[in-house]
């Protein structure tokens, strides 16, 4: 090992968040003496001081943790950026804060959509494929009355779109509403050959609407084509049946931008289990970067309905 390989590890071993013991993608904050954490790490802390009821305290130096005694290490930040990083896709090796725009809008190996994609061709696969493959696209040739017929649909597709979005205005003025920034963690992986694996994920339990709860995902790890999926749970030893809408956003130091879909359902004793709901990605070239099953973080909002207001049933 070199020298300056040398220098690069213990700079890893330095800066690593001191809870996951991974490098912080963007923001870093430390405690009052001085050790860090990353944004997610330092979410669940203070979630789980709400939960016990009790003082939080550093793994390393036992100070009180806090959202008015953490600061951002600004130098930390500064210097993990400047670290190298290799792409999960091509493997060309750059600074870590190169790595997100490379992988989303450079690497001739993210997944891109066919130019033809609004007039339905359902291509997707490398970006260094896709002008072969735009030449050759059976759609390119459509006739007008084609064409005129597929943007008819894509126009009935918007406006579901924006019902859904008037849907989610609506419920802005519910009584009742919490949101809560949360992080899958992986705990297994099954085995099912080919190429699809899958993984499973859960996040720990959260109060609101005098009941606790929690999230369940798995992610299906396909290289083109990935899939997550994700289930709420009232996971209470004691439950308070309610009736909830519920829909799932990119969290605050989350990487993907999701398109939203509200659920309804009504918890119970015996329904304690919520449906399982698909992630839909805004941006394609997201999905190459979601097979890794990191940053995985999101902002999840419920709306505690009453029996008027629950007008799906």
């Amino acid at each position: 090992m070199s020298k300056f390989e040398e220098l690069e590890e213990r700079l890893y071993d330095i800066l690593q968040c001191t809870i996951c013991l991974n490098l912080p993608k963007d923001t870093v904050y430390q405690c009052t003496n001085g050790h860090l954490m990353c944004p997610g790490c330092l979410t669940r802390l203070l979630t789980e001081l709400k939960l016990e009821k009790e003082d939080v305290t550093c793994l390393h130096c036992h100070c009180i943790i806090s959202q008015r005694n953490v600061c951002r290490n600004v130098i930390a930040e500064l210097v993990a950026a400047e670290l190298p990083a290799s792409c999960r896709l091509c493997n060309t090796q750059m600074s870590r804060k190169d790595l997100e725009q490379h992988e989303l809008e450079l690497c001739s190996e993210r997944v891109t959509e066919c130019p033809y994609k609004a007039i339905g061709c359902r291509w997707r696969g490398p970006h260094r494929e896709s002008g072969a493959h735009g030449m050759r696209c059976p759609l390119s040739n459509k006739s007008g009355a084609d064409i005129l017929k597929t943007l008819v649909e894509c126009d009935h597709q918007y406006q579901k779109k924006m019902e859904q979005f008037d849907s989610i205005f609506n419920l802005l003025s519910t009584q009742k509403i919490v949101h809560q920034d949360i992080e899958f963690g992986f705990y297994k992986t099954s085995k099912v050959g080919g190429l699809s694996d899958i993984d499973f994920f859960d996040t720990i339990s959260f109060p609101a609407f005098k009941n606790e709860w929690r999230l369940e995902a798995r992610l299906i790890r396909h290289p083109l084509q990935p899939k997550l999926m994700y289930q709420l749970i009232l996971d209470s030893s004691e439950k308070f049946p309610c009736i909830l809408k519920y829909l799932l956003l990119q969290g605050p130091h989350g990487y993907f931008k999701i398109q939203p879909r509200i659920v309804n359902f009504h918890f119970s004793d015996t329904s304690d289990i919520g449906p399982e709901v698909e992630v839909t990605l805004s941006d394609p070239s997201l999905y190459t970067i979601l097979v890794s099953g990191q940053y995985l973080k999101f902002r999840l909002i419920m709306f505690l309905l009453t029996k008027e207001e629950n007008t799906d049933d």
